[in-house]
């Protein structure tokens, strides 16, 4: 059964890095279901939501994580993962 959560209800958790094959360069479309299988262990019975902070995924100035990533097909996301307060 689906519940309702109101925002003021939910607490940040932590931030995470997710990564998201692509099919072309220029297209970030991250899936739920990529998401929650790189959520932590230690977090996943706590997570009831996550946010792909905006922009995230871009490559402005240079992260060598983020250009491993993408050499091998993937993009990279800064995600927050949130718990009921």
């Amino acid at each position: 059964m689906l519940r309702k959560v109101k925002i003021n209800q939910l607490v940040e958790i932590t931030k995470i890095s997710t990564y998201h094959p692509f099919d072309s360069h220029n297209t970030f479309i991250p899936t739920v279901a990529a998401v929650f299988a790189q959520i932590p262990e230690e977090h996943l019975l706590n997570t009831v939501g996550f946010e792909i902070i905006p922009g995230s995924f871009q490559m402005n100035g240079y992260n060598p994580d983020k250009v491993a990533a993408y050499i091998d097909g993937y993009h990279t996301g800064e995600t927050i993962l949130y718990a009921r307060r």
